[in-house]
C-alpha cells in the first residue's frame, strides 16, 4: 500500500531507519522524551508479551470446564429465568464420604438477592435455587467444617451472617458482629467489623459462628494507635495479618487458645485499599494510593511496574483484586490522559473502576483492559480449570458477569485496542524530520496515526499477510506513532520507520 507524497522530498536528504523490533511494555513513570521508541507511555487492550501486538484481555460468557480428558468440556451458566442479573459467584467444595471425592458447587448470587447453585463437575448447566436465603447486598463468603459438615458462611453488613449446608440447610446466626472481612485461622474465625474499627474479633475455637466474649469462647483484640481503621484480616504463613489504612499488623497465636500478641510490622506511606489485598502464592500483593506493593510477611516493597503515575490523584477506594495462576488481577482507577471514551465509557456515568490490570507476579509484565467498569472479581480455582470471573456495570444500569480470556472481545464486540509510542526526536532534537515510510505486518485492518509538533495524519491500513509499506510524509521535530484497532485476531509486528532529517 502506498500513499501520495505531499512534500517535495529532497533526494539528497539523509535517511535513517528506526526499528521497533519488539513492542515493549507501558512506562508512565519516565518522561516520554527519554523513553525508547519501543516503549509506550500508554497502551491498552493489546497484549505485547511476545514482542508483537496481539489481542489483549477480553470477557466471554460465564462458562466453566466441567470435565477433563483429551477434550475439555465446557458448559455455560445462564442468568436466572426471572430476568435478574448474576452479581457474584464462588466455589464451595464439599467432601463426599460415599464417593471419597470433593464435590465442587458453583454458588451464584443474583441481583434480586436470591442464591443458586450448580454442580460444577457435571454436564448440567441448571442452577438450583437455595431456598430461604436472600441478601440485600453481595456477601463475603468463606467455608468451614462445622460440626463435621462442610458449611458455607455468608456475611454482609445489612443481612448479617447465614450458613448453608448442601442440599438446603439454611441457618441465620444471631449475636455476631457486623463483619467487614473474615478469615479462618486455627479453627477460629477472625474478623474486622463495620462498627469499632480499632479492634478485631475472633470466634470460639471450632465454632466460627460463636462470638460470645468470655473465657473459652470468642474475644477482642484492641489496636489503640494512630495507624487507622482495621479493614481486612488474612491468614498467611501461620499468622493473622491485619491490614489497616496505613499499617500492617501481625497477630501471633500460642498454645493457650486465647493467648495472642499483636506486633506492628509495616507503616505505609500511602493508604492501603483493603479490597485489593490478595494472597499470591508466598506473597501478599495490594494497591496503595502511591502504587502496588508486595508483602512477604515481614516487610513490604513497592513493585517496580513503571505505572505509579497512573494512580496519582484518583480515587481507588472501590478497587478490587484477585489472584489466579501466577497473575494478580486488579480492577481500579488510573489516569489515561486523554478525552476519548472507550467501550462502555461515558462522561455522564459515575464509574466505579476504569481499568482492569493483569500483572505477572514473577516478571512484572502487565496488560490493561480498558472500557469496562468491573466492580467485583471472583476467582474460581477448580481442579479442572481456574477461571477469573468478573461483574461489570453496564451503561444501561444493569450488570453482566463473564470470564476473563485473551480474545480481545467483550462478549461479541471487539475491544478498542491502542498502542502509542513515546514522542521522539529520533536522536536529533535540533532538526525537523519527515516520516517517509513505515513498513509493518498487520493481519487486520488498523488505523495508523502519526503526530508531530506541527501536524498529524491518520492512515487506514488494510490487513493482509506479509509486510506492506505506508508513506505518511509527516513533518515535525518530535513525532509519535499510534496503532489502533477495532477488530479481533490482531497481529502487528516489527515496524520499521524511515526518518528523513531536514
Amino acid at each position: 500500500m502506498f500513499y501520495d507524497n505531499f512534500y517535495n522530498v529532497d533526494k539528497n536528504m539523509t535517511y535513517k531507519k528506526q526499528k521497533i523490533t519488539k513492542f515493549a511494555g507501558i512506562n508512565s513513570d519516565i518522561d516520554s522524551n527519554i523513553l525508547s521508541i519501543s516503549n509506550s507511555p500508554m497502551t491498552y487492550n493489546f497484549d505485547y508479551s511476545d514482542g508483537a501486538l496481539r489481542d489483549g484481555m477480553g470477557v466471554k460468557a460465564l462458562q466453566f470446564c466441567c470435565a477433563e480428558g483429551t477434550v475439555e468440556k465446557y458448559k455455560l451458566i445462564d442468568s436466572p429465568s426471572d430476568m435478574s442479573f448474576i452479581k457474584g459467584c464462588w466455589l464451595f467444595n464439599t467432601w463426599s464420604t460415599e464417593q471419597s471425592v470433593y464435590c465442587p458447587y458453583l454458588i451464584i448470587y443474583s441481583s434480586n438477592g436470591d442464591f443458586y447453585y450448580n454442580i460444577l463437575h457435571g454436564a448440567s448447566s441448571e442452577i438450583v435455587k437455595m431456598n430461604n436465603l436472600n441478601f440485600t447486598e453481595r456477601p463475603i463468603v468463606t467455608s468451614y467444617k462445622l460440626n463435621g459438615v462442610d458449611t458455607l458462611i455468608l456475611v454482609s453488613e445489612k443481612d448479617g451472617m447465614f450458613t448453608w449446608q448442601y442440599p438446603g440447610v439454611v441457618k441465620q446466626i444471631e449475636n455476631v458482629p457486623s463483619i467487614s472481612s473474615m478469615c479462618v485461622h486455627e479453627n477460629r474465625l477472625f474478623v474486622t467489623n463495620h462498627g469499632e474499627k480499632r479492634t478485631i474479633m475472633y470466634s470460639d475455637n471450632l465454632d466460627p459462628t460463636n462470638f460470645s466474649v468470655s473465657i473459652g469462647n470468642g474475644g477482642v483484640i484492641d489496636l489503640p494507635d494512630e495507624f487507622g481503621k482495621s479493614n481486612k484480616v488474612l491468614s498467611f504463613e501461620g499468622y493473622v495479618y491485619v491490614f489497616r489504612d496505613f499499617n500492617i499488623s501481625k497477630v501471633t497465636t500460642y498454645l493457650d487458645e486465647k493467648d495472642f500478641t499483636l506486633s506492628q510490622l509495616y507503616v505505609s506511606n500511602g493508604r492501603i485499599f483493603d479490597k485489593t489485598v490478595c494472597i499470591c502464592g508466598n506473597k501478599i500483593v495490594y494497591l496503595a494510593s502511591d502504587g502496588i506493593y508486595m508483602f512477604n510477611g515481614s516487610s513490604a516493597t513497592k513493585m517496580d511496574l513503571s505505572i505509579n503515575k497512573l494512580f496519582e490523584g484518583v480515587d481507588n477506594s472501590k478497587a478490587v483484586a484477585g489472584y489466579s495462576n501466577g497473575y494478580y488481577y486488579l480492577s481500579c482507577n488510573i489516569v489515561y490522559g486523554d478525552d476519548v471514551n472507550i467501550g462502555n465509557e461515558s462522561p455522564l456515568r459515575n464509574y466505579t473502576n476504569n481499568a482492569f490490570i493483569k500483572i505477572n507476579i514473577d516478571t512484572g509484565a502487565i496488560n490493561i483492559l480498558r472500557g469496562y467498569d468491573i466492580e467485583h472479581i471472583s476467582v474460581i480455582n477448580d481442579i479442572y480449570k481456574s477461571e477469573v470471573c468478573v461483574v461489570i456495570k453496564e451503561s444501561d444500569g444493569g450488570y453482566s458477569m463473564g470470564v476473563i480470556d485473551n480474545s480481545g472481545m467483550y462478549f461479541d464486540t471487539p475491544t478498542t485496542k491502542f498502542w502509542k509510542s513515546p514522542t521522539s526526536d529520533f536522536g536529533n532534537p535540533n532538526k525537523d524530520k519527515i516520516i517517509k515510510e513505515i513498513s509493518l505486518e498487520s493481519s487486520k485492518n488498523i488505523t495508523l496515526c502519526i503526530a508531530s509538533d506541527k501536524e498529524s495524519r491518520e492512515i487506514e491500513v488494510v490487513g493482509k499477510s506479509g509486510y506492506q509499506i505506508v508513506r505518511p510524509y509527516v513533518k515535525g521535530s518530535k513525532i509519535s506513532i499510534t496503532f489502533k484497532s477495532i477488530e479481533a485476531d490482531n497481529y502487528i509486528s516489527n515496524p520499521q520507520i524511515t526518518v528523513g532529517y531536514l
